[in-house]
């Protein structure tokens, strides 16, 4: 006999439905499913019309009306195949899935005071761990996929979970769900896998602690990708320029940038753009509000004092305007800022940023 399929493979094969015959001959683990008294699956009321063979999940055979014994005959329209079945084996049962939801939360060891969200019209199930938010998606079609993790993605940093891999076997798919950087996806197999007749949680890592680990796919640079392993304290910025405090007159100044490892070896290549071509930097030929604090930075070693303006509120936005577009650049999530602060009113770049000499043209290959 073929083996059998875990309960998170077939749930979106079977659409959550299928004979008792179906479920016992190809889910792993069934038996135990069935039982109690709001078991994960259950019984409809309601008799199949097909069941299929007990080797092959895809080969489909149909019921005949009972016979007088009590027994019931599923056979192929060639009337080749003839399998005696029982009341039983003909009866449809169907995914619970309010139960389901608890069964997978203890597998996960969710405390079981969390209670679990249905999104009926999603498919999602949701947990909300303190601050983590934990997502199960029942979705199979690439459209439902889609609109899943849009959805998740609607609020703060979420952990995804998929009934399997089918996701990361589609270039497209895989593209879309990467693209959203706040959610962390797996599929359910990775955590949860048949065990003796039962199910078990087998990551090296509890899943309390996993959720933590966000590490998501990072965004693509518009101006220098960071290499692998790098962050913003390995990130070199110069800029020259003929003023290092007027902005009036920007649009020849160069932005340089590249990456040093530890011992101050390069990694990749430099490169360097005219700001012209960074909307957000220059405009019209002028240097924006956001290019007059990278400025500032440059001219005081990666520091400045936000105790010398004197609209705050201003100065907070220019200075988030400047992180996020810093962001955009070099690749980076917003949740990895590139400008921290020190003290109330000083705040530190974690980059290494000057100004440049006109003379010095190591910077080769210059993006006019």
């Amino acid at each position: 006999m073929k083996h059998k399929q875990d309960i998170f493979s077939l749930i979106p094969r079977l659409d959550g439905f299928a004979s008792h015959y179906d479920w016992v001959n190809h889910c792993a683990g069934a038996a135990p499913l069935m039982q109690g008294t709001n078991p994960v699956l259950r019984p409809t009321g309601q008799m199949a019309q097909s069941v299929s063979y007990p080797d092959v999940l895809s080969r489909s055979l149909s019921v005949l009306d009972e016979e007088e014994d009590g027994r019931y005959l599923a056979y192929e329209e060639d009337g080749c195949s003839l399998i005696p079945l029982t009341w039983q084996d003909v009866q449809l049962w169907e995914l619970n899935l309010p139960a389901f939801a608890v069964w997978v939360q203890k597998l996960l060891k969710i405390p079981a005071n969390i209670k679990p969200k249905l999104h009926q019209e999603r498919k999602l199930i949701e947990w909300a761990i303190k601050e983590e938010r934990v997502f199960l998606s029942l979705s199979s079609s690439g459209a439902d996929i889609v609109r899943d993790v849009a959805y998740v993605d609607s609020g703060s940093p979420a952990t995804l979970l998929f009934l399997d891999d089918g996701w990361t076997q589609s270039s497209v798919l895989f593209a879309e769900v990467s693209k959203h950087t706040r959610i962390m996806a797996f599929s359910i197999q990775e955590l949860i896998r048949p065990m003796g007749d039962g199910y078990e949680y087998y990551h090296e890592t509890p899943f309390a602690e996993l959720i933590l680990q966000h590490e998501p796919v990072l965004p693509e640079a518009q101006f220098l990708a960071r290499p692998a392993g790098c962050s913003w304290e390995h990130l070199h910025i110069q800029i020259r320029t003929d003023s290092r405090y007027e902005v009036l007159d920007a649009g020849k100044d160069v932005i340089i940038a590249w990456y040093e490892n530890e011992l101050g070896h390069l990694i990749g290549k430099k490169k360097s753009i005219m700001l012209k071509r960074l909307p957000k930097f220059c405009r019209n030929g002028k240097g924006t509000q956001i290019y007059a604090l990278l400025k500032s930075f440059a001219a005081h070693g990666g520091r400045d004092d936000a105790s010398q303006y004197p609209n705050k509120n201003l100065a907070n936005q220019v200075r988030k305007n400047l992180r996020e577009y810093l962001c955009v650049l070099f690749g980076y999530c917003h949740s990895e800022s590139p400008i921290e602060q020190e003290t109330k009113n000083m705040y530190q770049t974690m980059f290494s940023i000057s100004f440049s000499s006109k003379n010095d043209n190591s910077a080769l290959n210059i993006i006019i």
